[in-house]
């Protein structure tokens, strides 16, 4: 696991650096082992990763190297499968590390650079000559990566509260979005839909970012070599949730790790899931989620959020069977959920009841499906804790 950020602003002769290390520090449980930080005039760029979750040889960045007088930097949050594939197609023996096979390869192949790469990631590579910074995802989405223009500066982050500690004032958070999630819990409004200051770099594209702005293009990627790659590991089943948890403590774990409402009526299992891998000394895994089928980019949000949360590296997979809650298991679960949203909303000064009226758990209540009504629930309590934690202005 790790993460990346930067600031951009080419031409000027700094950026920030409060700002960038702000911008590190608020994601320092997604990788706080190793850190690091790289500022050249108007580029900062800084990382940090846990060495033991990487299966081949351990990053080293920031990773700056000189090429035909050229000097390029590179940081790094993912890993590459195919380093012997490349090193090969290279000449090369091996490479001293994977940062370096990602700069080799942006060398080598230019923007197509990222089509040549079979593996999970997010990266930043710092072209000094041609005042670039090129920034890319993997093919399957599996490694997030957001990004801010704020005039002739552009933020990327790995996560949104990277982008949050570089704006540091107010944020802006779109009414109707947040409107429709807290009706609907529907698992595609996420953080970039409701920031509206954060855009997402979306899965097997590249954006290269210079004095004229943020330029975004897609390139050929292969998702399915990822997906055969975790299939062929042994997959673990979500549990069934405990009956006694702290849902204070649970909801506002969620709220810290994805920085925006996120929830389903699989998140107290998982949770546990992973509570219980970390407890046994497991740092890799493949989890079986059931909302693959409702969304796979849910899926995959949730395993990096999460893994990344527990120190865990987690891949996801189809459940291998059928696989259905207890009745008395949601049922459970939405009494406790219930109790703790009308206890939460009840509270002078509560936000979503003046935001979006009092009857909302009246609303909650008209839903019939059972599963929706704890998404429902759920993303309610989280919404409540976001608002009062965040600077935040409904817009």
């Amino acid at each position: 696991m790790g993460y990346i950020c930067g600031i951009t602003n080419i031409g000027s002769k700094t950026v920030s650096f409060e700002r960038l290390y702000a911008m590190s520090r608020s994601m320092a449980g997604r990788g706080g082992e190793r850190t690091g930080g790289y500022i050249n005039r108007g580029v900062g760029l800084a990382c940090g990763f846990t060495r033991t979750a990487f299966e081949h040889n351990e990053p080293n960045e920031p990773y700056t190297m000189i090429r035909a007088g050229r000097t390029y930097t590179v940081v790094l949050d993912g890993e590459i499968y195919n380093l012997r594939e490349l090193a090969g197609i290279m000449g090369r023996a091996d490479f001293s590390c994977t940062a370096e096979a990602v700069l080799e390869a942006y060398v080598s192949f230019g923007y197509d650079c990222a089509s040549m790469l079979n593996g999970i990631f997010s990266f930043a590579v710092y072209d000094e000559r041609a005042g670039e910074v090129y920034l890319a995802r993997d093919a399957l989405g599996a490694k997030p990566l957001y990004y801010h223009r704020d005039g002739a500066v552009i933020a990327f982050s790995s996560e949104i509260k990277g982008i949050l500690r570089y704006m540091r004032g107010g944020i802006e958070v779109e009414r109707e979005a947040l409107g429709e999630l807290l009706r609907t819990a529907d698992t595609s409004i996420d953080g970039a839909v409701l920031y509206r200051t954060a855009d997402e770099l979306q899965a097997s594209s590249y954006a290269v970012c210079s004095a004229l702005g943020v330029s975004v293009r897609e390139y050929k990627g292969r998702s399915d070599k990822i997906l055969e790659r975790w299939c062929a590991r042994d997959t673990i089943a979500l549990g069934e949730p405990p009956e006694e948890y702290d849902i204070q403590a649970v909801m506002g774990e969620m709220v810290a790790v994805f920085d925006h409402p996120r929830f389903d009526e699989y998140s107290i299992s998982y949770l546990n899931t992973l509570t219980k891998l970390r407890e046994s000394g497991v740092r890799r895994a493949v989890i079986e989620d059931p909302a693959i089928a409702n969304s796979r980019s849910h899926a995959l949000e949730r395993a990096d959020r999460l893994g990344s949360a527990r120190g865990i590296s987690l891949g996801i997979a189809e459940p291998s069977a059928e696989r259905e809650m207890k009745r008395r298991t949601l049922a459970i679960q939405e009494k406790k959920l219930a109790r703790e949203a009308d206890i939460l909303l009840s509270e002078s000064g509560a936000y979503l009841p003046r935001f979006f009226g009092g009857d909302i758990l009246v609303r909650i209540q008209d839903e019939r499906d059972i599963r929706v009504r704890i998404r429902m629930l759920g993303i309610a309590i989280q919404s409540e804790l976001w608002l009062r934690r965040y600077p935040l202005m409904l817009v």
